[in-house]
């Protein structure tokens, strides 16, 4: 996987500080600081290509920012033929306003273009829409109004069914890298492409200060931890004194192609492909050469997961390319597999929404604990109305996946792929869940000692009981169930309140493994909230894995204790928490390794179930547990996490961009 770095045990006695630099460079994809060095591009000599015109999809405005989806099913772009209720035109530039269309494939021909509804579109313009691989979130830019408070110009949106919502900016470094970039060139930046990798742990863009063509713009990269913060901005090595445009990480996640007039070619900007290396630098570079570029400006390259079919931009234009039978690996990236099925209730055959993770299981049990950074793993979730899923996956390896659904029993399915069964390059896996049985809460919780006007919703936060789970699963058990209806009904009850959730893990298993396990059962807990009526962007979600544990790991017991959930109560307003009975002392037999969590005063909100980085541990992408019975369908009993060690975690182009309103920042090409 790109960008990653080796997970090693550290003594417990070492100091904070080194501890600390141990959990950032374990827990990022890392970009090594490399000497500079000359990169040189080989133009490749392609044979028997045709490039035609995409009739369908062109139109006499101008088109960019091509992505596909893995399917090949849907491509999505951004336009300026305008004609919609928000659409401006502008008199400078003598364009409508950008926005985002997509376009459906059926029976093998491109349907008519639509766009994306005013939940995404505006009148400030929209442009690189980024698909991700379960087509159920689409990245995107937009210098929009308030752009800076609103987490921008980086955003992403939610597909719940036929309905996208939940719009919600990347913010973070993200968006200070651009304020930043913003206040040093007088207010006037610009952006030309972005692409974030199919794993969603990479995001890479341009970025310059003007609409200038002339004007340099480079590439920049940010890693994507699991609880979706970001690192720094860097620049990537990639980029030269000249302009780099238009890019696009390829299913495999370490194939770059973007556009440049940095290292020589045909003509103005030349499209380009690089091989990221594991430590970040560049091992090979090339030209695409005939017919892909030409003495004019050629850009906006995509190229589909199975390598079969392409798509760039010339002259305003969406331009294809068969590439069915060209086997030059010069040209494609390396296969993948897609994984793809439906997920339903196995009681009435319905179709579910439902979280997924995959993780890459390690050829070894690796029963040490040992961390496997080089383990894949990604989430994907399925639709609203059709529980159809896909996810990209390399060829001829273990993994397993978890899929949990609310007011449903999570499952755990393990696969190897093979030639035999990823015929035509595509793994076919159906899955379904069983119901939770409906049950009526046994109490009710009655808000006492309220402390402020109702209008405020302030009261007196009471004690939620401990979440415990059995070893290497994330099923909640019935008898915690009473704790979570208590909590919903303090937050009915109080709507001037939030939840904080933390999950942690004993640690059995990898580091990585035990964060994301850690993930898994927070989950549950959210979905269990959700399916009561409590909404998600009321919940602030913190993923611990092994860290911070209250009992010793040497004792089944210690270990028993270790796996589990914690839910306390903070006033929305004032961000600080609320007053709450004292926390119960441990009982574990053994004292505890270290000492118990407590909560922050400031915890960050979450519009979705995504958590937020604990203070001293930003969160790694991390794996998968193995297949076991749900929790409910097992006693109690102490044991290990993980009997293996399993992965880590966790699209294009575009043209000049102005905004209605003056000054805004603004978009190349």
């Amino acid at each position: 996987m790109l960008f990653s770095a080796a997970l090693r045990r550290v003594p417990l006695t070492l100091s904070f500080t080194i501890l600390l630099v141990w959990v950032v460079a374990a827990s990022t994809y890392h970009l090594a600081a490399q000497p500079k060095k000359k990169l040189t591009a080989k133009m490749l000599q392609l044979q028997g290509i045709t490039v035609s015109k995409a009739e369908a999809l062109s139109s006499p405005f101008k088109e960019a920012s091509i992505t596909l989806s893995p399917t090949g099913r849907f491509l999505y772009f951004m336009t300026e033929r305008g004609g919609q209720p928000w659409s401006q035109f502008d008199d400078k530039l003598n364009s409508n306003d950008r926005d985002i269309w997509y376009a459906e494939r059926k029976d093998g021909v491109w349907q008519r273009p639509t766009p994306l509804p005013e939940t995404i579109n505006s009148a400030f313009g929209e442009d690189e829409p980024n698909i991700t691989p379960d087509g159920q979130n689409v990245f995107f830019q937009s210098f929009r109004n308030g752009w800076e408070g609103l987490g921008g110009p980086y955003f992403t949106a939610e597909l719940h069914g036929k309905k996208w919502e939940n719009l919600t900016g990347l913010g973070g470094t993200i968006t200070a890298f651009f304020v930043g970039q913003s206040r040093d060139n007088n207010g006037s930046i610009a952006t030309d492409g972005s692409s974030m990798s199919p794993t969603g742990n990479l995001f890479v863009f341009t970025c310059g200060k003007d609409l200038n063509p002339k004007t340099q713009h480079d590439l920049y990269y940010a890693k994507r931890f699991i609880d979706g913060s970001f690192s720094q901005v860097e620049k990537l090595e990639v980029s030269t004194p000249k302009n780099e445009r238009s890019v696009f990480i390829a299913a495999d996640g370490k194939t770059l192609y973007f556009s440049s007039n940095g290292y020589g070619g045909l003509g103005g900007l030349d499209i380009f492909k690089a091989t990221l290396n594991d430590d970040g630098t560049v091992g090979a570079l090339y030209n695409l050469g005939e017919p892909f570029n030409t003495k004019g400006d050629d850009y906006g390259f995509v190229i589909s997961a199975d390598g079969k079919e392409a798509y760039f931009v010339r002259d305003g234009d969406i331009y294809t390319a068969d590439l069915s039978s060209v086997e030059s690996r010069e040209l494609k990236p390396a296969p993948i597999v897609l994984i793809s099925g439906k997920v339903r209730s196995k009681a009435t055959g319905a179709p579910l929404e439902s979280s997924l993770d995959i993780s890459e299981v390690p050829a070894t049990g690796m029963e040490d604990a040992v961390a496997s950074s080089q383990m894949y793993s990604l989430s994907a979730r399925s639709n609203t109305v059709t529980g159809e899923y896909t996810a990209v996956l390399k060829p001829n390896k273990k993994y397993i996946l978890s899929a949990s659904a609310s007011k449903h029993k999570g499952v755990n399915k393990e696969f190897t792929l093979n030639a035999e069964n990823t015929q035509g390059g595509v793994f076919t896996l159906d899955i379904e869940l069983d119901a939770v049985p409906p049950r009526v809460p046994k109490t009710k919780i009655v808000t006492t000692g309220t402390v402020a006007a109702k209008t405020t919703g302030s009261g007196i936060a009471p004690k939620i009981g401990t979440i415990y789970f059995n070893s290497d699963d994330f099923s909640i058990e019935e008898k915690f169930l009473d704790e979570l209806d208590k909590a919903w009904e303090f937050l009915k009850a109080n709507p001037g309140y939030q939840a904080e959730i933390s999950g942690f893990a004993d640690d059995r298993g990898s580091y990585e493994y035990n964060l994301r396990l850690s993930q898994r059962r927070v989950n549950a807990v959210v979905d269990y909230l959700w399916s009561l009526g409590c909404e998600r962007k009321r919940l602030a979600l913190k993923f611990f894995g092994e860290e911070e544990p209250v009992a010793n790991n040497i004792t089944p017991d210690g270990r028993s204790r270790n796996r589990r959930a914690d839910i306390s109560f903070f006033r929305k307003a004032e961000d600080v928490p609320p007053p709450s009975a004292p926390k119960a002392a441990p009982t574990a037999k053994v004292p505890p390794s270290s000492s118990a969590k407590t909560t922050p005063s400031q915890a960050p909100v979450s519009s979705t179930p995504a958590g937020t980085k604990p203070a001293a541990q930003p969160s790694v992408p991390a794996s998968q547990p193995s297949t076991k019975p749900p929790a409910s369908a097992q006693p109690s009993t102490p044991g290990k996490d993980s009997s293996k060690t399993t992965p880590t975690t966790t699209l294009p182009t575009a043209k000049t961009k102005t905004s209605p309103t003056a000054p805004q920042p603004q978009k190349n090409q």
